[in-house]
């Protein structure tokens, strides 16, 4: 499953793309700015939990009020204020870390927000008021599903529209919906379940009546294209009627049930290669979402199990030119946010899978059930529930990888015989005695396979495959000797004779 670049990889933009960029900024809602941005419910915040250094996180499209929210806090409050602008990761994640490096005792983050649960800095959300035509959206969701007396509907609303949820949830009852569901945010809470079923977006609960069943709903989402309708769509496609989206914006209403079914076919597609798969990359897109490190030491431990090798890498924002300098990394599962866990870009040269779908390619049996889970509570409990913590006994766990390492290995995406245990291949392993080098050769199973140090290494197999290795020190061949040189000019050089 490897690849070879025929070009070079561009490991950075021009410098001018910079000054050419251009970021969308968000239309203002309120004209009174002090509501805009809840200057007195921070205040509030800030004065009743006794803060004295707080930072205050912009993302790019409210950067430019960042000044005047500032003066307008330190008007109320007795502490002092930092503006924090570019994040490591993504913008919906709360940077704890850069407040850490501040001082800060409390965070305020603005806009749109992915309210996973943090566990070092008290956090106060801003998640802003934009424009929506509420009578825009009940006209055009009635026109495309018409309203009956036993369709519930349940209305999950981006949070930057959070504000108008409980008016949407108002007309569209008076339009004949007799039952209408809100997710009611939680911020800084991990996911909630609908009757039993992990909901996916942490920061919200839904309770739905004692007489309503999930499958019989119609899922309305209120908000453009954007990573919470992605993170919806993974998981409610199976689970309900229908699912349709309305974006504030253009004011236009989208069914997604389409679109969702190609997607989860792709992540279907992408379990399997991460299957296939012998060396993963564990990819850290966060420093802040409460048990990532816990979790980042389950899947570890779960990839060595499974006879993989793992490696750890922290690279800030995740871009395809980044991970193109790992071209011995068959795959890769990053541990960020719910929000951003998900990457469906083609323009990575292997695959990106979330924890989730690592778990279960990883599991004996891959079974796929239609969930997609991205709280790291819940996906460590699926690994427990899995593959259990408290294992047999040694012998049979020593049976059971000698049965799996003798059985080869198809993969159903190519159908060829793939490598996907590298790690198992140190079992009865002898290297050749070889004075003149350090690097031995391990024959195993009639292979020939690379190794450092006497232990086998994949990442010295895939050195091996490569035609171009770099420069070579060429030990143990003899060093060439030097010797003095001519001097003087072309046309004559010391010690020639003239010729005239």
């Amino acid at each position: 499953m490897s690849f070879e670049l025929h070009q070079p990889v561009p490991l950075s933009n021009n410098s001018e793309d910079v000054l050419k960029t251009e970021i969308t900024v968000e239309p203002v809602v309120i004209d009174d700015f002090v509501k805009e941005y809840e200057i007195d419910d921070t205040a509030k915040f800030i004065n009743e939990g006794g803060y004295k250094n707080v930072a205050l996180q912009f993302p790019d499209e409210h950067l430019q009020d960042a000044v005047k929210v500032a003066d307008a806090l330190s008007k109320s409050i007795d502490a002092s204020v930092h503006v924090l602008a570019d994040t490591n990761y993504g913008s919906c994640c709360v940077d704890e870390v850069a407040a850490e490096h501040m001082g800060a005792d409390a965070l305020v983050h603005y806009g749109r927000a992915c309210l996973s649960p943090t566990t070092r800095l008290p956090v106060h959300y801003v998640l802003g008021q934009l424009k929506i035509d509420i009578e825009k959206c009940t006209e055009e969701f009635t026109k495309a599903n018409p309203p009956t007396d036993k369709q519930p509907i349940l209305l999950i609303c981006d949070t930057r529209w959070f504000w108008a949820q409980s008016d949407i949830q108002n007309a569209l009852m008076k339009a004949g919906y007799p039952t209408v569901c809100c997710a009611e945010l939680s911020k800084g809470e991990a996911c909630e379940e609908i009757d039993g079923i992990p909901y996916g977006l942490p920061g919200r609960r839904v309770r739905l009546p004692d007489n309503v069943d999930l499958a019989d709903a119609t899922l309305l989402f209120v908000g453009p294209e954007s990573p919470t309708l992605t993170t919806v769509l993974m998981g409610y496609y199976s689970r309900v009627q229908g699912i349709y989206s309305f974006d504030p914006v253009s004011s236009r209403l989208t069914e997604e049930s389409t679109p969702s079914g190609r997607r989860l076919r792709r992540r279907y597609a992408l379990l399997h290669k991460c299957r296939d798969a012998g060396i993963i990359g564990i990819v850290v897109g966060t420093l802040g979402v409460k048990n990532y490190l816990t979790l980042l030491d389950r899947l570890r431990k779960l990839i060595l199990d499974a006879g993989k090798k793992p490696y750890m890498i922290s690279i800030g924002k995740l871009n395809a030119a980044k991970l193109a300098n790992f071209q011995e990394i068959e795959c890769f599962v990053i541990i960020a946010c719910g929000e951003n866990s998900l990457v469906d870009s083609r323009d990575f040269y292997q695959p990106v899978v979330s924890p989730y779908e690592l778990v279960l390619a990883l599991s004996p049996e891959l079974i796929w059930k239609n969930e997609w889970i991205t709280d790291f509570e819940r996906v460590l409990s699926l690994a427990d529930e899995m593959y259990g913590e408290n294992n047999s006994e040694e012998e049979e766990k020593t049976e059971k990888k000698e049965s799996e390492e003798e059985e080869p290995h198809f993969s159903l995406m190519t159908g060829q015989f793939v490598n996907a245990t590298p790690m198992r291949q140190h079992i009865d392993l002898s290297v050749e005695n070889d004075s003149s080098t350090e690097q031995g050769m391990i024959k195993h199973a009639g292979m020939a396979l690379a190794s450092v140090n006497g232990m086998y290494s994949p990442a010295a197999a895939f050195l091996q495959k490569k035609e171009w290795r770099g420069l070579q020190s060429a030990e143990g061949e003899e060093a060439s000797e030097l010797y003095q040189g001519l001097s003087g000019i072309a046309k004559g050089y010391n010690g020639e004779a003239s010729q005239k």
